[in-house]
């Protein structure tokens, strides 16, 4: 192989591992900050690392979590239906990974969100990594794949897309 075409095969399997790096530290770099508010409106875009600051072991959230409780905020991950062969959802958990809640055992507590939509929405099953939008709250939901921390009444989801 020519050095011109290893290059060119690096620069093409560099160039998307580089782009997510790059997403991954800018939405996370401010994410334990207040103040950091991204999307449209009030509507505050959170990471699972702010969500992972719930202590499991005192039941007590962090200052950044009680203030998020209640606000409108903005979060991907993956969706995981809570009924079998539903094309569409009214109610499904959001998890950070997608393989979390397929094998035992479930993410922790503070890993899940239990989202259940407002109105006559439904969310579309789809397997690939999505957004949701609506208000955080911190109060426990019960599963068949476990117990999440935090719940949101969301009023829409759309397909993931870094930098929105």
């Amino acid at each position: 192989m020519k050095l011109k075409q290893i290059l060119l095969i690096a620069s093409l399997v560099a160039a998307p591992i580089g782009g997510m790096m790059l997403h991954s530290w800018w939405t996370s770099r401010d994410a334990n900050t207040p103040s950091a508010q991204t999307g449209s409106g009030d509507v505050k875009t959170i990471e699972w690392p702010t969500l992972a600051q719930y202590d499991l072991k005192s039941g007590k959230p962090s200052d950044l979590l009680k203030e998020l409780d209640g606000r409108l905020i903005r979060l991907p991950g993956f969706m995981v239906p809570l009924e079998d062969n539903m094309k569409l959802v009214k109610e499904f958990l959001l998890v950070p990974d997608p393989q979390a809640c397929i094998h035992y055992p479930p993410p922790p507590p503070n890993q899940q969100v239990l989202v259940q939509m407002v109105g006559d929405e439904s969310a579309s099953v789809d397997w690939k990594p999505v957004w949701i939008e609506g208000h955080l709250r911190i109060t426990s939901g019960t599963t068949k794949y476990g117990t999440a921390i935090f719940q949101v009444k969301a009023r829409r989801t759309e397909a993931y897309k870094a930098g929105f």
